[in-house]
């Protein structure tokens, strides 16, 4: 298929006139409705479509990229036909930015100004504008994404599910709520003050959001979805740019500063901080979530044993003494003994690891642990690490008289990791654990773990890691590499607490 030509038909189609007989197309219909012109381009740097107004020129701009075969689905693929559909609808999408969109720079001076990421306000935007188009008279109804992109069954990042949903086009459903894909991370959280569930509590975002009226009304619901979710959007969900400016946060625009890393101050520790001054914050427990993981982690539960000599029916060497006995039991085979494994679970509580602690299962994969631990089946200590706002690496280890809702209401707000400070501190503890399991997003910005220094000392050591985002998966393998010899990276904490028991096993 050539995109060129068939980018150039989908063009040629949205700019048809008005006549007494068809009402025109979107490109058009754009002109007349805001009364300025436009400018369209076919630019392969796009990576799908963008608009702009050109406040210098008086006039909409609007680019589309070659690679919009990427975002759609192997039927769209496959046929021109609907290929050029698809393609229309994303010219109009682009019209009604035209339309409905502030075309100052207003939104995104606010944007910069308050720390919101340009690509989660256009996501925001694209709802509010798509609602708005399909049910107003004079448009064309409704987009009909489906069509022509699919939809996963589940997500655990809370950008993806209201993508999902503003691609089900939920607002002009009867029963919007049917429309919402399932929800692999935190099953409850807190909001407005009530317990429920996280999936129903996006839905509430996207209709908040289809409900306003321009651009700027979005502001206050960015700012208030950032402080439930974070700040997380795929790239294949919105883009970086604000009327043709660029988000200086971005990863196209960011540039690191080495000297913001946080260095541990090793001549001043705070080890034994008390359970007062950890941070909390109040969060509804998911008991049922917090289960189903430990029922995942069940293969852990025993600790097999490589014993030898075992008398048995069958074997490799005979026992002459048990066979002048006439005993059946007369010969020696390898066996395996069982017994409770111990387990040192190590827990990140840097501020990075925030949105994983809330929202992506990792407060729920902690307790999975304790559940287990409170069955007897385990022995495990918890061991909490951070640096706190002093630069002083701090750590505690989790007792009896810390309630699961004290770790559950954990609000992981530490200026950095401190993992080798709690390594040192409780290494008598951690070398007589069958397992040790460190619990990060690898995001350390104090030193490196000596891998090779633990491995001399015998210590079993796995990272485990929650990367909601598949396409950030690569990314997160490759910083878990730097610093750990073995680990586990997952989308969810169910399929996370698998994919470690298969590592353990393998001892």
């Amino acid at each position: 298929m050539n995109m060129l030509d068939t980018i150039t038909k989908a063009y040629r189609f949205c700019k048809r006139n008005v006549t007494a007989t068809q009402k025109g197309g979107v490109l058009t219909r754009m002109k007349i409705a805001t009364g300025r012109r436009y400018k369209f381009d076919i630019d392969a740097s796009v990576n799908t479509a963008n608009w702009c107004y050109n406040n210098r020129l008086n006039r909409h701009e609007i680019k589309c990229g070659t690679s919009l075969d990427r975002i759609c689905n192997a039927d769209t693929k496959s046929s021109p036909k609907k290929m050029k559909e698809f393609i229309q609808q994303i010219i109009r999408h682009e019209t009604e930015h035209g339309i409905q969109t502030d075309r100052t720079n207003v939104v995104g001076t606010w944007c910069k100004d308050h720390g919101i990421p340009f690509r989660l306000y256009n996501l925001f935007e694209d709802c509010r504008i798509e609602y708005n188009s399909a049910i107003r008279k004079d448009g064309d109804g409704s987009f009909r994404w489906v069509k022509y992109q699919d939809v996963d069954a589940s997500y655990n990042l809370a950008s993806s599910l209201l993508w999902a949903i503003k691609i089900n086009e939920a607002g002009i459903k009867k029963s919007a709520s049917a429309y919402v894909p399932d929800w692999t991370g935190t099953e409850y959280m807190v909001y407005n003050g009530k317990r429920r569930k996280t999936r129903l509590i996006v839905l509430a975002f996207y209709r908040r959001i289809i409900a306003t009226t321009c651009s700027m009304n979005l502001m206050p619901i960015c700012l208030e979805w950032i402080e439930l979710f974070g700040k997380e959007v795929p790239p294949s969900m919105g883009d970086d740019t604000i009327n043709g400016e660029l988000d200086p946060n971005s990863p196209e625009g960011e540039e690191v500063d080495e000297t913001s890393q946080v260095e541990v101050d090793e001549s001043n520790h705070d080890h034994d901080r008390k359970s007062s001054w950890w941070d909390q914050k109040v969060k509804p427990m998911n008991d049922h979530q917090i289960s189903r993981i430990a029922r995942a982690m069940n293969s852990i539960v025993t600790k097999a044993k490589s014993t030898k000599n075992k008398l048995s029916t069958m074997g490799s060497k005979i026992s002459v003494d048990h066979v002048i006995q006439g005993s059946e039991r007369s010969f020696f085979k390898r066996g395996r003994t069982r017994g409770k494994r111990k387990v040192t679970l190590i827990v990140d509580t840097s501020g990075s690891m925030e949105s994983t602690w809330d929202v992506h299962g990792g407060r729920e994969f902690v307790l999975a642990f304790r559940q287990l631990a409170r069955k007897n089946l385990i022995d495990l200590d918890i061991l909490l690490t951070q640096v706190d706002h002093r630069r002083c690496a701090v750590s505690k280890r989790i007792h009896k008289t810390d309630t699961d809702e004290w770790i559950n209401n954990l609000d992981c707000q530490g200026c950095g990791e401190g993992v080798m400070q709690c390594i040192k501190r409780f290494l008598p503890l951690i070398k007589k654990s069958t397992t040790s399991i460190i619990f990060t997003d690898a995001c350390l910005t104090d030193d490196d773990i000596d891998t090779q220094f633990y491995r001399n000392l015998g210590l079993n050591m796995i990272a485990s890691y929650i990367e909601p985002n598949d396409w950030a998966v690569g990314c997160g393998r490759k910083r878990m590499n730097q610093h750990f010899a073995r680990s586990v990276i997952a989308t969810n904490a169910t399929d996370l607490a698998r994919r470690l028991m298969r590592e353990i096993l393998k001892d």
